[in-house]
């Protein structure tokens, strides 16, 4: 259930503040205090320190931002969190409340919220995205096309079926949470519309499933686990809520809703609570009996409102007034109907939150994006590519979204883009810009044109850049932005749609839901060159520089794999694998040598651990370690000298689930 579509947005920096404190005594005095303070609050409560590491000692350094944040969510433990990171420092990403995260691991955290409530991270990284079970240990989940059952405690996945077509909706879990309920729908169908989307019920270790219905969605449960309560649409006809019989398949109707969107049902089955807009009024929720008789609202308000969910024991109903936050608010029901005025529970969520649950002791879990990712260089021995030194940000104006850094020819700027934490998906909002190394300055180009998602590249003479263009009436389309002249022309104006993902001689390489095609840049004639089979995971195709070969790093099925074909077409040879819980970067996790006799990539022992980075012969051979530890690292790419390598650190609306616990007045 998600309350609004946008995304949690970061801190913005004030003009008249340093991008950055760069020292224990600049960080006291942005804290109005000694630095005996500063370093107090760092050990017992959390303040974002970083540091640079050097030989004999170590600096440190603060982002204004997180310290602001921060300080807004004090944190209540009083024992840190360790953070081994290897021999490097904690490097600058901009962390959301000042928690660390570490891949996709659980690191618990508690940050005091008003009236003794806690709210504590519980998951955190790509595949923390599902529904939490009643006992509040597991998450039910996609990862790498599989729907699985995740102990959030140790991490430990348990497969329960192919995710291909799985929604995850509203309930999943019976109240016992034995059992989860899931719908598997055609690609063309929708959630508001008719469509074939089986519902299907199994036990929660994945035995036992089999289809209830054969278009419905599963919205709640009764009491006693043996009817589902659905959400049906027929032709013609407006959405209604009915109460399928699991064992009978028999159908209850109840009252139909033309603009209901969202139902909980009591703990003891008795009741429904639902959101809907009436008459083209305010979306309020109203309460009614399970049988569908006895229609109340509860709290007429002209603000948005969403039900969240019962209390435990039934007393409560709590639900979401939407405005410029999300506030919780709670309403005593009895008999079905609410008494007295509701209260405000002084929980105050970002907009773009989505609820994922309620445990048995009454806490609240929801979801929500954090950006984190920034631009580093590290220099490289051009002769054994080894990294001879710590990565270090590239300084540039604005933190927490920055990605997919791409050297010139000339190994002295670099193009990068910016992508707005608060936007995400096809219609995010990216900017394309170029930082000098020679000016130390940053330069915001193609401000006429939209950037779409994708990959960005430098010509060869380095007098223009390849990016794929949004500002058109149909899909993306690659385009030239030529410097100096901000002329924007597009690559291939009558052909078939091409999304650009790497570049090298007069090639562009890109793929869609078929396989890895390649385009030449001069006459446009395209060629598929790998075709997918079932789940190929994520695959991005990186071209060497003579465009002979492409090399891409794909997971799937516990399995990650480095793989790379000639750009002609044929077999594609694999150069290095792994099995779970080892895992590769996919995300522009592997890169050219200069030469093109080697491709680095970026792998890591578990979730829990930083990704290494290698390198392996184009040729074949044995993976050697690189000599940089980074969590988070992506974007890989080597500057054409060989002696500097550029990457991000950190990650563009990564998914986190938070647990809100003791939010309840007078518990």
């Amino acid at each position: 259930m998600s309350l609004q579509k946008a995304n949690r947005n970061t801190p913005q920096q004030d003009q008249g503040t340093p991008a950055r404190l760069e020292s224990w005594k600049e960080i006291a005095a942005y804290l109005q205090r000694d630095a005996k303070t500063a370093r107090k609050w760092e050990k017992e409560e959390g303040l974002p320190i970083h540091r640079h590491t050097h030989k004999s000692r170590s600096s440190v350094y603060a982002y204004p931002s997180e310290i602001d944040t921060w300080r807004t969510t004090r944190k209540v433990v009083a024992e840190p969190v360790a953070r081994p990171l290897w021999k490097i420092p904690a490097f600058a990403v901009t962390m959301l409340l000042s928690l660390v995260m570490v891949g996709n691991g659980v690191r618990p955290q508690s940050a005091e919220a008003q009236q003794g409530q806690t709210r504590t991270l519980v998951c955190s990284g790509a595949d923390c995205d599902g529904w939490i079970s009643p006992d509040g240990k597991s998450l039910l989940a996609v990862v790498n096309g599989d729907l699985v059952l995740r102990e959030m405690a140790t991490n430990k996945i348990r497969r329960l079926a192919d995710a291909a077509g799985v929604t995850l909706c509203c309930a999943p879990f019976s109240p016992d949470g034995s059992r989860v309920a899931y719908s598997r729908y055609a690609a063309a169908a929708t959630l508001d519309k008719p469509g074939a989307a089986e519902l299907i019920v199994s036990s929660a270790d994945g035995t036992k499933a089999r289809m209830v219905h054969g278009d419905a969605i599963a919205r709640g449960w009764s009491a006693d686990g043996k009817r589902l309560l659905i959400g049906q649409s027929e032709a013609g006809q407006p959405p209604y809520l009915a109460w399928l019989d699991i064992g009978t398949g028999a159908i209850q109707k109840l009252a139909t809703f033309a603009n209901w969107y969202l139902a909980k049902v009591s703990p003891d089955g008795r009741y429904i609570a639902w959101g809907a807009t009436k008459d083209d009024k305010s979306e309020n929720v109203y309460i009614m009996a399970s049988d569908g008789s006895g229609e109340t609202v509860v709290s007429p308000s002209a603000s948005e409102q969403v039900p969240v969910e019962w209390t435990v024991d039934g007393k409560y109903l709590v639900f979401a007034q939407v405005g410029t936050t999300v506030d919780l608010w709670m309403a005593r029901i009895t008999g079905g109907k609410p008494q007295g005025s509701a209260t405000n529970t002084h929980v105050t969520l970002q907009k773009g939150v989505s609820l994922r649950g309620v445990d048995r002791s009454g806490a609240i879990y929801y979801r929500t994006l954090s950006s984190t990712s920034d631009i580093y260089t590290a220099t490289m021995h051009p002769a054994t590519g080894k990294v001879t030194s710590a990565p270090v940000p590239v300084r540039v104006n604005r933190t927490g979204g920055n990605v997919l850094p791409r050297w010139a020819p000339d190994s002295r700027r670099l193009a990068y883009y910016w992508a707005d934490p608060r936007t995400s998906g096809p219609s995010s909002l990216r900017e394309l810009f170029v930082y000098s190394f020679d000016s130390g300055k940053e330069e915001r180009i193609a401000t006429q044109a939209k950037l779409a998602t994708g990959g960005i590249c430098w010509s060869r003479d380095g007098k223009s850049i390849l990016f794929n263009n949004a500002d058109t009436s149909r899909q993306p389309q690659p385009a030239r932005y030529t410097l100096g002249t901000n002329q924007i022309t597009p690559l291939f104006p009558s052909a078939t749609p091409f999304l650009i993902r790497s570049c090298a001689s007069e090639l562009t390489a890109g793929f869609d839901e078929t396989g890895i095609k390649v385009r030449s840049v001069s006459n446009g004639s395209e060629k598929q060159i790998h075709q997918f089979g079932p789940n190929p995971g994520v695959v991005l195709p990186v071209l060497s520089h003579d465009g002979r070969s492409v090399a891409f790093v794909s997971a799937s099925a516990g399995a990650s794999m480095l793989r790379m074909i000639s750009s002609d077409g044929g077999a594609v040879r694999d150069l290095a694998s792994a099995n779970a819980p080892t895992e590769f970067q996919t995300l522009w996790g592997a890169a050219w040598s200069p030469d093109d006799r080697f491709i680095y990539f970026a792998r890591r022992p578990d979730g829990k651990s930083p990704y290494e980075l290698v390198r392996v012969p184009a040729a074949g051979g044995t993976p050697e370690s690189m000599g940089l530890k980074v969590e988070d690292l992506r974007d890989l790419d080597i500057a054409p000298d060989g002696k500097h390598i550029a990457f991000s650190i950190g990650d563009v609306n990564r998914p986190e689930i938070w647990a809100i616990q003791k939010f309840l007045p007078g518990k």
